[in-house]
């Protein structure tokens, strides 16, 4: 029986010496006339995604790639914003839009000849990543775009019923449509465009206009991330591209917070840290 006890009595202080080396380490008290100690520089958080394949560019619309093979379409929502965004119902929420249409608030309406008028809101003191305020005039620069036969693009059907596109202002444009279509809060035709950056590539080549590096490794967009590097993987067939946190972008909390990054291969995934470039 002491010999029970004994083994007992050990047990229970092996347990008490295991505990008490897991517990948290309390750090001396710094000593008289010490420095104080400086705390560790915080290490920007980040998230690294791996796809089976490499997008063309950010406006697959342009580029006729099959948008639903290989997670093509997955780095687009970093880097951009559209009109509205599609949830996990199937229902188009607004993103850079104020409010969706609605045919209550007379900005979708059906007229009695069988054509069709939206109005679209879009929020005030929005930017692209390089600070230039987002107008309609973006969204107007983007429908002509898409209604140009010179331009190869994979929407053409439903482009050619928005037969007009007048801005009311930089924060409210009206579509009309020749016939009755059902689901415009898709804002196909509107996918934003940087006027300012890309009219130029748009007159030079209308064929060669999806070959653009701003659609591309250039791309300036207005989505919770920026663009800040693309490079190429080594030993590995696709390319690295980085984005950091954009400060100016509608949906930057709480899914991308000041100072995390986004990182995206198509092969060989790598993690690697830094400071975003512009600050």
């Amino acid at each position: 029986m002491r010999t029970d006890y004994q083994r007992i009595a050990a047990t229970i202080v092996a347990l008490g010496v295991a505990l008490s080396a897991c517990a948290p380490q309390t750090a001396p008290a710094p000593s008289a006339g010490a420095p104080p100690q400086t705390e560790r520089a915080a290490v920007p958080k980040g998230l690294t995604l791996a796809i089976q394949a490499e997008p063309k560019a950010f406006v697959q619309e342009f580029t006729l790639e099959a948008d639903r093979v290989g997670g093509i379409r997955q780095p687009r929502p970093i880097v951009h914003n559209l009109l509205t965004a599609e949830n996990d119902k199937n229902v188009f929420i607004p993103e850079l839009a104020a409010e969706p249409l609605s045919i209550e608030q007379g900005t979708w309406q059906l007229n009695p000849d069988g054509t069709m008028d939206t109005i679209w809101r879009i929020h005030p003191n929005v930017k692209w990543h390089d600070g230039t305020p987002f107008t309609t005039e973006d969204l107007v620069f983007a429908w002509t775009v898409f209604r140009d036969p010179d331009v190869p693009k994979n929407v053409d059907s439903i482009v050619r019923q928005m037969v007009s596109a007048t801005p009311q202002g930089p924060h409210i444009l009206a579509i009309h449509w020749s016939t009755a279509y059902v689901y415009p809060q898709r804002a196909v035709g509107l996918i934003p465009l940087p006027r300012h950056l890309l009219e130029e590539a748009y007159l030079a080549d209308k064929p060669s206009f999806a070959k653009s590096p701003r659609l591309s490794t250039e791309f300036i967009g207005l989505g919770p991330y920026r663009l800040s590097g693309c490079s190429t993987t080594t030993g590995a067939a696709g390319r690295r591209w980085t984005a950091w946190s954009s400060a100016s972008s509608r949906t930057r909390t709480p899914w991308s917070p000041p100072s995390w990054r986004v990182e995206w291969t198509s092969s060989s995934p790598q993690l690697w840290t830094s400071s975003p470039p512009w600050r």
